[in-house]
């Protein structure tokens, strides 16, 4: 879970990287989808602050140091689990939009009347008050984060099959894993299938059971 009360040391950074990274998702689809409509873009924010969603992966990228008795954020390299730290920056993200100028936000991404960083001074110094405030200090006895961590083979592999970007190694997708058990779709035998397609289906099932016999994942 994230830490609430940590939300008021990276309130001014959070709002810095959100509407950079919001800029950054609209600019993209936008490329994507010649035809992109206000409500689109609405529906980009909305999802800004959710580290589970495509859109809110700049928060998976993340890390909160601390330097003496404040706390910076610090872009990484590659993204890696949503922990505590993520999460908080999560937390410290939906409180900014629930001051609600999130519809103002949208509506001047969506227009592209203003440089990226005006835009992030107009709102992080203008609809919030964000980066208006001075920052607080740490409390002397508030413990050090954790280190940031960034996905390991496998955790990247998973991530990316979530959004349909990749494979992921060792899995197979229903219909190969029919053909892998000698089933047909319907559950019937299939004996009517090519001889050279049920080697194929052998020589898969043996590769994976030496590999794990005791697992076999199922993609839909």
């Amino acid at each position: 879970a994230g830490v609430a009360s940590d939300v008021k040391y990276i309130r001014c950074d959070t709002c810095t990287f959100l509407v950079h990274a919001a800029h950054a998702q609209v600019v993209s689809a936008r490329v994507a989808e010649p035809s992109l409509n206000e409500e689109r873009v609405q529906t980009i924010i909305e999802s800004m602050c959710k580290p589970e969603s495509e859109n809110g992966a700049w928060l998976r990228k993340l890390d909160m140091v601390e330097q003496g008795r404040t706390i910076v954020l610090e872009h990484q390299a590659v993204d890696g689990p949503c922990g505590r730290e993520c999460l908080t920056v999560s937390m410290a993200c939906e409180a900014l939009l629930e001051e609600g100028w999130e519809n103002e936000l949208g509506e001047a991404l969506f227009a592209h009347t203003e440089a990226e960083d005006d835009l992030v001074a107009t709102a992080c110094n203008g609809w919030s008050s964000a980066c208006t405030r001075k920052v607080p200090k740490t409390d002397a006895s508030r413990p050090a984060g954790p280190q940031f961590r960034p996905y390991t083979e496998l955790e990247r592999a998973q991530q990316n099959a979530k959004f349909g970007k990749a494979h992921v190694p060792g899995s197979f997708a229903e219909s190969d894993l029919l053909r892998v058990f000698g089933l047909s779709p319907d559950g019937a035998s299939v004996e009517g299938w090519h001889e050279e397609e049920l080697g194929h289906a052998q020589s898969a099932r043996e590769i994976d059971l030496n590999l794990d016999p005791g697992f076999v994942r199922v993609e839909r």
